[in-house]
């Protein structure tokens, strides 16, 4: 019966998003001149590796450099970050400013400096290991600022595909976020979104408060600033859905860092005041739970193999369909043998990521 139960919820959970992810209208461009002045802030902390593709992506926009600024912030960096951006933003023809803080204070100080710094009131608000495919990024972006009236956009981001069972992993579940972030925007229940790709006006970053009510949290400032904009001006959260939009990051390649990096995503959620985010939380680590213990279930007592095999293979579906439905959107070539891996593995990853959260303390790239 549990199990029935738990497949159920989980069921109807996914249902819900899944709905919501194919009832939200995608969003269509025109090719017109576009004249809005844009500040796109990125915030670095030893991206050397990185911030070339970043701020090249940036540049390579087929949008007026006369109507945007990039503003980088260097956090301190240890290695050649600082160095490596120069040398890119002197020969871009772009506006720009660099931020050098002498010390490490973290991305959300960083951001509110940059933004005291900016030009211009529209703000884009970039990850420094993201880059995009499109070089209508920008455009697509500022096309449906003007349309929507909107002053909070958040914008899909996934992780490159790459061809092993760990980037498969992040893979699928950058998928599945997409999904329940678009999904909630549509059903009016936001509880998602990524600073990775994001945009807002200076004034509504003023109007709420400027991150003041959690500036000493570290971690969460798309998320806790999503939660400020929700008290004030629920009406203007939009999804913008269309794939010139989608920014990439690439996944982490090695367990350890990618437990770093969930453990700061996870600092979010110990703080979050919003219930849909511990629901969604307990219903997915609970079902991944039940998913692992139907498996040994059938391993250790084969006699009562029917309703655990049952659950195992309802599940496997479920998630092979949201994955595969996401990837359309998108448009990405997603491999079978690798989906239906993950899908397989994704329990036993999230669990062990779950239970190594509850010793870890996040931080934001002190390395």
């Amino acid at each position: 019966m549990l199990f029935f139960i738990g497949l159920s919820i989980y069921f109807l959970l996914l249902l819900w998003m899944a709905l919501g992810f194919i009832a939200h209208k995608k969003y269509l461009f025109s090719n017109n001149n576009l004249e809005t002045n844009v500040s796109i802030i990125v915030c670095a902390r030893n991206e050397a590796l990185n911030i070339k593709k970043c701020l090249t992506s940036i540049i390579n926009q087929k949008y007026n450099k006369a109507h945007y600024e990039i503003l980088l912030v260097n956090d301190a960096s240890t290695d050649n970050t600082l160095k490596i951006a120069e040398e890119i933003l002197k020969n871009s023809n772009c506006n720009y400013q660099i931020i050098s803080n002498e010390s490490h204070i973290g991305k959300k100080k960083s951001i509110v400096k940059a933004i005291e710094c900016a030009k211009f009131n529209l703000i884009v608000t970039r990850d420094a290991d993201t880059f995009t495919n499109s070089e209508n990024w920008l455009h697509v972006l500022v096309n449906f600022y003007i349309d929507s009236k909107s002053e909070f956009i958040i914008c899909p981001v996934l992780i490159m595909p790459q061809n092993n069972l760990l980037n498969a992993l992040q893979e699928t579940e950058s998928f599945v976020l997409n999904i329940f972030t678009m999904a909630s925007v549509f059903h009016k229940t936001p509880f998602l979104c990524s600073g990775a790709n994001l945009a807002f006006t200076k004034n509504l970053f003023k109007e709420t408060g400027a991150y003041t009510n959690h500036l000493k949290i570290e971690s969460g400032d798309d998320v806790f600033f999503l939660e400020d904009v929700k008290k004030t001006r629920p009406n203007t959260i939009t999804y913008l859905k269309n794939k010139n939009a989608v920014v990439f990051t690439l996944p982490q390649n090695k367990f350890k860092a990618l437990l770093q990096q969930k453990a700061r995503w996870a600092g979010k959620l110990r703080h979050s005041k919003n219930p849909l985010n511990w629901l969604v939380a307990l219903v997915i680590i609970g079902v991944n739970a039940f998913f692992v213990s139907c498996i040994l279930s059938v391993i250790f007592s084969p006699k009562q193999w029917f309703f655990p095999l049952i659950f195992i293979i309802s599940k496997l579906l479920i998630d092979i369909l949201l994955v595969f439905l996401a990837s359309r959107f998108i448009k990405l070539k997603t491999s079978l043998f690798l989906t239906i891996l993950a899908a397989m593995f994704y329990p036993i990853y999230a669990l062990i990521v779950a239970v190594s959260l509850l010793f870890m303390k996040p931080n934001w790239k002190l390395e």
